[in-house]
């Protein structure tokens, strides 16, 4: 029996990465670990797999290590899947010194976490928002990183933690760090400060689309279905125990600008398009190349799923709850702005632990 141990398994990837797991391993055990910041913030609760498909389910703050090493040992957990993070720079941003317990200290341990409980494989969600300003060449692994964020720093710090513990700690744990592409794409726990999930979004409630920057900074997408197949490859592969892969394909990079047409000629003739061309600019921006991932994988989980299809999904999957994604009612699927309400209503601290 394999057993998986999913980290933030209440947040946007978490419940395709459950019905991916139940597709690909039907026998396999999961078990979802959060903090339940986001608990609420779904489509609908008549949506397919909008409750978690776990077999068991903690409400546990990452940042509790000597509960979480119980529940790796008591379960004989095989792979962990760590999603659990302060997950854009908005909030990376709002609440600094947060993202780095939460993001860097506590991975790290939870990484060290792994190896003393002889786990398998631990596959980290790092980021391409690593290379930061990234010129006009597409990056790799290889090339020089340069993060400009909290969030981004944080992924970095991660990574070459884990490195220096799998150098240095005897253990037999395989490591996966997949730098992905920004995600995008249809799940019952959507978010939108995402930016497809935006566009889309705002398109359909509004028919128009307003870009925040001049359009012009680069951004790879990955569907998040592609995203929950790689977590599972990462945990099963074979090779080395340290391994960083830039996560996508190589015909996801997009300039912001062209983004917003395709979501418009999706959804034509009624969606404008408006750009900020005195915006100031945005050097977030970066074309990332995915070779030594793709060169490694089986077509099973090579991603698969285009600009296209992640829209069609998008619209097909909101045609219903137009009223939630909506500019009005939409702040519950607005990860900051979640955090900011649960702290004004008294039920996060300025650390981000529960008060209640």
């Amino acid at each position: 029996m394999t057993t998986f141990l999913i980290t933030g398994n209440l947040g946007y990837i978490g419940p395709v990465l459950e019905k991916n797991i139940r597709n690909y391993l039907p026998s396999a055990i999961i078990i979802g670990l959060d903090t339940g910041y986001f608990r609420d913030s779904i489509i609908s609760h008549k949506t397919p797999f909008s409750r978690p498909n776990v077999d068991v389910q903690y409400y546990i703050d990452i940042r509790n290590s000597e509960i979480i090493s119980d529940i790796i040992n008591r379960h004989s957990v095989d792979h962990i899947l760590h999603l659990a993070a302060i997950s854009n720079d908005p909030m990376g941003c709002e609440f600094e010194q947060v993202t780095s317990s939460i993001n860097h200290y506590a991975s790290v341990n939870l990484a060290k976490l792994a190896c003393s409980n002889h786990v398998k494989s631990f596959v980290f969600a790092s980021s391409c928002s690593v290379y930061g300003m990234g010129g006009d060449s597409p990056k790799t692994e290889a090339d020089s990183l340069n993060p400009l964020t909290a969030y981004a720093k944080s992924k970095v710090a991660v990574e070459s933690d884990i490195l220096s513990l799998n150098e240095t700690v005897n253990s037999k744990t395989k490591f996966t760090c997949l730098r992905f592409a920004t995600a995008c794409g249809m799940s019952p726990r959507l978010r939108l400060d995402l930016v497809l999930n935006d566009f889309v979004a705002t398109a359909l409630s509004t028919y128009k689309i307003d870009i925040l920057s001049n359009g012009v900074p680069w951004r790879p997408l990955i569907d998040v279905n592609d995203m929950s197949k790689l977590m599972i490859w990462g945990a099963l592969r074979d090779g080395s125990n340290y391994e960083i892969f830039n996560a996508g394909c190589q015909s996801c990079n997009y300039q912001v600008l062209e983004i917003a047409k395709k979501v418009a000629s999706a959804l034509q003739p009624n969606v404008s398009i408006n750009v900020n061309e005195s915006a100031p600019i945005d050097n977030r921006s970066y074309q990332v190349n995915f070779q030594k991932l793709l060169s490694v994988l089986t077509t099973e989980f090579t991603p698969s799923i285009s600009l296209s299809e992640s829209i069609n999904n998008l619209v097909n999957g909101l045609k219903d709850s137009l009223d939630c994604v909506s500019p009005i009612n939409r702040e519950h699927l607005i990860r900051l702005k979640t955090l900011i309400k649960h702290r004004a209503e008294g039920r996060l601290d300025g650390n981000l632990l529960w008060l209640r």
